[in-house]
């Protein structure tokens, strides 16, 4: 069994006399020391997964596992094994520095204190979190509060961490560290991390395996190493965007406006036949540049495929 286990996992719910379903027959699999990424458009159920793992809530049908409890039944035992981060919500206490938080934290999960100061100068650090530790919550900026949620819900080295969309706000700088740390923890420690989160750098940077769910389903579960892999027979191309281009966007193929540019994601193979379109249309003035996919534009096709 593994660290985290969905076995036919259903939720429902009645909302304003509609029967709702937020997870549909869902099986899945979390294991030691894996990173994994979460993805899917909004309203697809990652929330409600990630509260099934919880305990917050329980399941209509099928069994939740997580580090063998049961969680909806053992939510009190179960948190001491587990760190949680919400992007939309704070467990520091809003008026006090937050460096207080981190005490509390301490106390809560019984940490010694000589551990306790090796892991928040270390993890301070690693976040660029040292001058904020003194500062009450409320006067931090939303990319401060989410270093100092980390770092307060690190420092009992959960065996699962749960993070939802837990780079919002954050600048570049900051993202780097927070990946850093991630990584961290599943390679030194075999943390189980469990990150949702719309973005996809997250997932390429630091995540072994993708799971995309959509509308309550499991549509993708595949090493991300493998899918950027299978990439690898498609291509980007970009073409200028000039008068008449926008029946380009009647393409199977379209993606999105780029600046002025028209993308489009296709098969290797059509590449030849796609180009020649484009020259037919606009003639040999016409302006086009190629490129390798990543993994946002994998996903977002997939996304539209099981829309």
């Amino acid at each position: 069994m593994g660290v985290a286990c969905f076995e036919s996992v259903r939720k429902t719910y009645r909302r304003a006399g509609k029967h709702i379903v937020a997870v549909d027959c869902l099986s899945m699999s979390l294991n030691e020391g894996e990173i994994v990424g979460l993805v899917g458009p909004n309203g697809a159920g990652k929330s409600t997964l990630v509260k099934l793992l919880c305990g917050i809530l329980s399941p209509t049908e099928g069994d939740v596992r997580t580090l063998g409890f049961i969680p909806s039944r053992q939510r009190q035992a179960l948190a001491q094994h587990i760190g949680v981060v919400f992007g939309q919500r704070s467990s520091l206490w809003y008026n006090i520095p937050a460096l207080e938080s981190m005490l509390l934290m301490r106390d809560i999960y019984s940490i010694p204190r000589g551990a306790f100061s090796e892991r928040l100068h270390e993890y301070s650090r690693l976040l660029g979190a040292d001058h904020l530790l003194s500062v009450p919550v409320r006067k931090l900026s939303l990319g401060e509060r989410m270093r100092c949620e980390l770092l307060a819900t690190v420092l009992h080295h959960p065996r699962l961490l749960i993070l939802d969309e837990p780079t919002i706000g954050l600048d570049i700088a900051a993202k780097s560290a927070f990946r850093e740390v991630i990584r961290n923890l599943a390679s030194g420690l075999r943390t189980t991390v469990l990150l949702t989160t719309h973005d996809l750098q997250d997932v390429e940077k630091v995540c072994d395996r993708v799971v995309l769910i959509n509308k309550g389903q499991k549509e993708l579960d595949i090493a991300v190493s493998e899918l950027l892999g299978a990439s690898q027979q498609h291509v980007t191309i970009e073409v200028e965007e000039v008068p008449g281009a926008e029946r380009l966007r009647e393409s199977p193929f379209y993606r999105e406006v780029r600046q002025g540019w028209l993308a489009f994601y296709l098969p290797r193979s059509r590449m030849s036949e796609f180009l020649q379109n484009v020259v037919d249309q606009f003639g040999d003035s016409a302006r086009f540049r190629t490129g390798e996919p990543n993994l946002e534009d994998i996903l977002y096709s997939y996304y539209h495929e099981t829309a």
